[in-house]
């Protein structure tokens, strides 16, 4: 178990730091697990990396309230790391070039 809590430690940590380098904006630690999820979620879905941004805030973040995540989610916008994207009269929320980056450097 430490073993593994250890390599958690270690990917999440090059993670963070990664993030911290692409933007100027200065990211409070606490918040980096929320910016995970919400880019984690969705870098799973391919090949746009997008999703409907109104649900998203409801399934996107456990445990987090739908507004905690709107907030998170707009900051993450302003980083440059998602967008708000719309097709065909749907509203959409993904992931930009340079937050697609952070996903393809080391995983």
């Amino acid at each position: 178990m430490k073993a593994l809590l250890k390599l958690t430690n270690e990917q999440f940590e090059y993670w963070g730091n990664e993030l911290k380098r692409s933007t100027s904006e200065t990211i409070k630690p606490g918040d980096l697990m929320d910016y995970w999820f919400i880019m984690a979620t969705l870098a799973q879905h391919g090949p746009n990396f997008r999703i409907l941004k109104k649900p998203a805030f409801e399934d996107m973040i456990p445990h987090l309230k739908g507004e905690t995540v709107r907030r998170h989610a707009g900051l993450a916008e302003k980083f440059g790391f998602v967008e708000t994207v719309k097709s065909k009269g749907t509203t959409y929320l993904q992931l930009t070039p340079a937050g697609q980056k952070l996903w393809q450097t080391r995983w």
